[in-house]
């Protein structure tokens, strides 16, 4: 597990449990506030290491490869799909044009049948990829 604070059964037990939020305890004061108001306007607040987020996407869309035969390159765009980043942030972390991010994310959608983002976002919180 990565991280003194943190473990992936943590975070995933707290997420079932319904927590909207997840920050280390030693945040500063205005973070902290600022994680409260968005939480309760509705929002979630995850303030984890990417260390610890990539090992959990790691485990989980391992089994989302196999169960519908994603490439390699489609499995690294859901994962920043499910990471949160804009076609441009996932175009310029994998050196490739935006219009070849919406290119895989076309195939992923086909592949799990899957129709918007949105569709795509709510298919990543019940297969625990977020």
């Amino acid at each position: 597990m990565v991280g003194k604070c943190f473990s992936v059964e943590l975070i995933e037990t707290s997420v079932r449990l319904g927590a909207h939020g997840f920050i280390p305890k030693n945040c500063d004061i205005a973070k902290l506030i600022e994680a409260i108001y968005l939480v309760k306007k509705g929002g979630n607040c995850f303030s984890l290491s990417y260390a610890l987020i990539n090992e959990y996407l790691d485990e989980k869309l391992g089994n989302v490869s196999r169960e519908y035969s994603l490439s390699k390159r489609e499995m690294e765009v859901l994962k920043q799909i499910c990471m949160g980043k804009s076609n441009k942030q996932i175009a310029a972390s994998l050196n490739i044009v935006a219009r070849t991010v919406e290119f895989h994310k076309t195939n992923i959608y086909a592949k799990t049948g899957l129709k918007g983002l949105s569709e795509l976002i709510t298919y990543g919180i019940q297969n625990e990829l977020r």
